[in-house]
């Protein structure tokens, strides 16, 4: 049977390309995205993607927003769009990973950038998209503890 993998915002750049690159060794690979129909920040959408699989190996997590603008002009929806993105969806994702990976194992990759990184330049206009990285960096620390036993 072949390796299945979830890539979250496979429908363009790096994840587009994951999901590429996994079917080219012959993974059963399900992208979810929100131009495919699935806003992974949105926990009943998730739960439903997720509840199709019998089995997961790998969760490949690439989704995000950028809204670029300054902080003071920035909309709380517009925030809100971003950390669901960036951030939530990672959690709703990983949470249903967890669970199909309870008993087997697995791997959840998450994708980040330097904007999530401690003393890595910054730049203005992306207040909310250096939130959700740098809380992804947290969220991926945290979930790499707490899976360590279930491998």
């Amino acid at each position: 049977m072949s390796p299945v993998a979830v890539v979250t915002g496979g429908s363009g750049g790096i994840g587009s390309e994951i999901v590429h690159a996994l079917r080219e060794k012959a993974w059963n690979v399900t992208s979810l995205s929100r131009r495919e129909g699935c806003d992974v920040s949105d926990e009943k959408q998730v739960e439903a993607a997720f509840r199709r699989f019998d089995q997961l190996d790998a969760l490949i997590y690439c989704a995000a927003v950028l809204i670029k603008r300054p902080a003071a002009e920035l909309t709380a929806e517009e925030w809100d769009v971003q950390l669901g993105a960036g951030l939530r969806g990672a959690f709703l994702c990983s949470r249903e990973a967890f669970r199909l990976m309870r008993d087997r194992g697995g791997a959840i990759v998450m994708i980040s950038s330097l904007s999530g990184v401690a003393g890595a330049e910054k730049f203005p206009g992306m207040a909310a998209y250096v939130a959700a990285k740098s809380g992804l960096a947290g969220l991926t620390e945290a979930l790499a503890a707490e899976g360590r036993e279930r491998n």
